[in-house]
């Protein structure tokens, strides 16, 4: 399986897959040699290319807290199928801001159908997003008031702009 993990805003690409009862990691194209030993729930001994490390990892909702001796550091990891949901501008719910809406992917705002002031209840259709030759309906996530429209008619957007507000 092929991961990416960002550490400290730096991109590493994983690709781990099991040979025989040894599970190979290749980071960035580099075979690692590795090993690894649980010792309880979250706590490991690691082997790489002959150095050895004492790790513990907690998993939270954005990633994994990992120590490694004493050293702490957040790790995000994106598995395959994140990877390609990111690629083509979807998101999980739990990663949008309810109130704020932004373009899902690159294209064309063909359409608005709120303006500032516009009550509207959560599945109102608040515009159309013209992308690949498709029409993309975006509607609202919440029951909100139109605080702020950022995006006019007929403007070409690219991924994550802010369309509108909404005020919850």
């Amino acid at each position: 399986m092929k991961f990416v993990t960002i550490i400290e805003d730096r991109v590493y690409e994983f690709l781990v897959r099991q040979h025989s009862r040894e599970w190979v990691v290749v980071r960035d194209g580099l075979p690692l040699q590795t090993d690894c030993v649980p010792l309880d729930e979250g706590s490991f001994s690691l082997l790489v290319n002959g150095k050895s490390y004492f790790i513990r990892l907690v998993k939270n909702k954005d990633g994994i807290d990992v120590t490694i001796g004493q050293k702490r550091q957040f790790i995000r990891v994106r598995d395959e199928s994140e990877q390609l949901l990111e690629k083509f501008g979807f998101r999980s719910n739990e990663s949008n801001h309810a109130g704020k809406i932004q373009v899902p992917i690159p294209g064309l705002l063909t359409r608005l159908f709120v303006k500032p002031g516009d009550k509207v209840e959560k599945g109102t259709k608040l515009a159309i997003l013209e992308a690949m030759k498709m029409e993309n309906e975006i509607s609202s996530p919440v029951t909100g008031t139109v605080t702020h429209c950022h995006i006019s008619e007929g403007t070409a957007v690219e991924k994550g702009e802010l369309i509108l507000e909404l005020k919850l």
